[in-house]
């Protein structure tokens, strides 16, 4: 694992009050609809965890020894931690369960994760998320909507052979094209769609 201070530094924002500008030349772009991200990075034991020893009759601070070895460790650049990724005022982590085709995806309120210390947090900023989908558009030769309703009515007056029918159905498909088209990510939809792919039963440290 890197150290999550480094990461920081990578995490330029693009958006600025309410304007979108350019980091490279400073100019206002367009305005986009964003998702808020941030990190937040937990140390996997919280300070208070111990391990009771009966034999020595007392309880070993296992919380605060590992959180000092994590301090060195992460001061070299390593570490051990459990992230969780805020997305609109939503925070989401993985985690393991034992139910079989449950999400090893859940929800939790920002910064408190349930069992972790809360470390850092990277600020993401303001992410323009996009997907590519598929629409269908009407050729540039297709009938006018007009011409259509013509068409339709003639062709009730007159006996149309299953070949006929075949070609007018080949011709109305033919009529139409399909095109690839960027639209915006909505940061909670994406997540939802993960978690029917992360399942808990796949949790492998």
């Amino acid at each position: 694992q890197s150290r999550p201070g480094q990461h920081r530094r990578r995490a330029s924002a693009t958006i600025k009050g309410d304007d979108v500008v350019d980091p490279m030349t400073g100019d206002e772009l367009p305005v986009f609809q964003t998702n808020e991200v941030k990190i937040h990075v937990y140390d996997l034991l919280t300070q208070d965890c111990a391990v009771e020893m009966p034999f020595l009759n007392c309880n070993f601070p296992l919380g605060r020894c590992f959180k000092a070895v994590n301090d060195g460790c992460n001061y070299l650049g390593t570490g051990a931690y459990h992230v969780g990724v805020e997305v609109n005022g939503v925070e989401y982590a993985y985690g393991g369960n034992n139910i079989p085709g449950m999400s090893g995806i859940f929800t939790c309120i920002p910064k408190e994760s349930p069992g972790y210390e809360l470390r850092d947090t990277i600020e993401l900023g303001k992410v323009h998320t996009t997907k590519k989908i598929w629409i269908r558009i009407p050729k540039v030769t297709a009938l006018s909507p007009l011409s259509q309703r013509v068409s339709a009515a003639f062709a009730k007056l007159t006996e149309e052979s299953d070949t006929e029918r075949k070609n007018a159905s080949e011709a109305s498909q033919n009529a139409y094209t399909y095109r690839e088209i960027e639209t915006f990510a909505e940061g909670h939809t994406v997540v939802h769609d993960m978690a029917k792919e992360y399942l808990g039963s796949d949790y492998d440290l």
